[in-house]
């Protein structure tokens, strides 16, 4: 069970200046809200009034498993302000076949006036250790360029990409032939339905958050509607008017574009009939909601993650592709790591090329590793190991080439081909590595 931080306010560490590092307390969530708001944003407060309202649910407790007292924040005691803060979420995560804790870094921020202090250094060393208490494998942080590395992170999974085509390019519907699918807002009545419907599309992926029946009700139905994580979301209907899937899309425009952030079908219904509709939809919500930037509807599009089915159909109409965007992961223990996830190691070598296969790989990245034997397709030892010089062992790679294999982001070719300082010495190595942690695709996007 999650360890609930119920010590409103409890001091952490008096720093100089008369600043006061403590945990938050309810009374923070207007103080909080407005600090958010304001930090957050650099070019107005429509997006970051969004971002208040969520902050705002966390630290009223609306938002199941959090309350004010997950975030850490820097007072300054001369005049009550909030001059930084940052918040801990905790997650139930699966990972293939194996359910884990994981843990989340968000909402960072410092008062300008206040910044090179190292008062986020203290505020991150601080959520690890509640992270390390809760026996999290790993956390991740949704965040800015580069900056999250000097806390060892690094760049590991795809969160989203935006997949787009411009509204000029949408074919129109013909004038004798009506709608395939309709559109309308979710109701209560819905919800066991999105529930399957999830759960059935997270299959396909390998990291998910496989959500509680709690926290999705708060997904669809608790949080503030202004919340910047709660997009408007619809049920669609096919001809006979039965439910066939959702579609979920982001209140606002921002650089001429509407972007959905959920979109799945029923098995049975043809993704290639689905699309057009949808895009229909989607211009038709465009052509009245605020543009962020004053732009006015000029493309639609899909935030998901590297893959999904309306990518493979939707090549012409979807034929714009923005850079991806990627969550920073930090694995503080990598030897539990692979220990938790046993199971699913060993099952992946039961289900491949060298199933039964007996052997051993010592692997490491510079500043540890691990030492696994193999008898007949079961891990037999897995333990530490570190070489007396970084050339020996069978295998070693940088945390920049280790986490992102460990996540499914990239390949062990990939990493090989791209790092000097990622490599394996045979083909045993080689194809172990293939086979224990091959390329996959993971769905993080809805994890606030």
């Amino acid at each position: 069970m999650d360890r609930q931080h119920t010590h409103f306010g409890e001091p952490l560490q008096y720093l100089e200046d008369g600043l006061l590092l403590r945990r938050g307390k309810p009374e923070d969530a207007e103080q909080l809200f407005e600090f958010s708001r304001v930090e957050h944003s650099d070019d107005g407060v429509i997006l970051a009034d969004g971002i208040g309202y969520a902050v705002r649910d966390q630290v009223l407790g609306h938002r199941p498993g959090m309350d004010a007292s997950y975030y850490t924040v820097v007072e300054d005691t001369a005049s009550g302000a909030i001059v930084s803060c940052l918040c801990y979420v905790p997650h139930h995560m699966r990972l293939g076949n194996v359910d884990i804790l994981a843990g989340q870094v968000e909402f960072v921020s410092t008062a300008k006036q206040y910044r090179r202090r190292g008062l986020i250094r203290r505020q991150i060393d601080i959520v690890h250790a509640w992270s390390r208490e809760r026996g999290d494998l790993f956390t991740i942080i949704n965040g800015i360029p580069w900056y999250y590395k000097k806390f060892g992170y690094e760049y590991a999974l795809t969160f989203r990409r935006n997949y787009y085509g411009y509204v000029s390019q949408y074919p129109p519907l013909p004038a004798e032939q009506a709608e395939l699918f309709t559109f309308q807002p979710i109701t209560a009545e819905d919800e066991d339905f999105l529930y399957d419907l999830r759960q059935h599309a997270m299959r396909r992926y390998f990291i998910t958050d496989p959500l509680s029946r709690e926290q999705f009700h708060f997904d669809m139905f608790g949080r503030h509607i202004e919340s910047f994580v709660n997009p408007a979301k619809f049920l669609i209907k096919n001809t006979e008017q039965q439910p066939v899937g959702a579609l979920f899309h982001n209140r606002m425009l921002w650089g001429g574009m509407l972007t959905a952030t959920f979109f799945e079908v029923i098995p049975g219904v043809s993704w290639l009939a689905a699309l057009p509709s949808a895009l229909r939809f989607l211009v038709a919500q465009g052509a009245q909601i605020t543009a962020i930037d004053k732009l006015p509807l000029r493309a639609c599009g899909f935030r998901f993650g590297k893959t999904h089915p309306v990518f493979e159909v939707g090549d012409t109409l979807l034929p714009g592709v923005s850079p991806a965007w990627e969550l920073y992961v930090r694995i503080p223990d990598v030897l539990a790591f692979f220990t938790a996830l046993q199971p699913m190691l060993e099952e992946r070598i039961a289900q491949s090329v060298i199933c039964g296969h007996s052997g051993e790989l010592r692997m490491h990245w510079y500043t540890g590793g691990v030492h696994i034997v193999l008898v007949h397709g079961k891990i037999n030892v897995l333990e530490a190991w570190s070489p007396e010089n970084p050339d020996r062992g069978d295998a070693a790679f940088t945390a920049a080439a280790l986490y992102p294999m460990l996540m499914g982001e990239r390949s062990y070719d990939e990493l090989a081909a791209a790092q000097s300082d990622c490599w394996a010495n045979s083909t045993a190595a080689r194809v172990l590595l293939r086979v224990l942690f091959p390329k996959q695709n993971s769905n993080l996007y809805s994890f606030l």
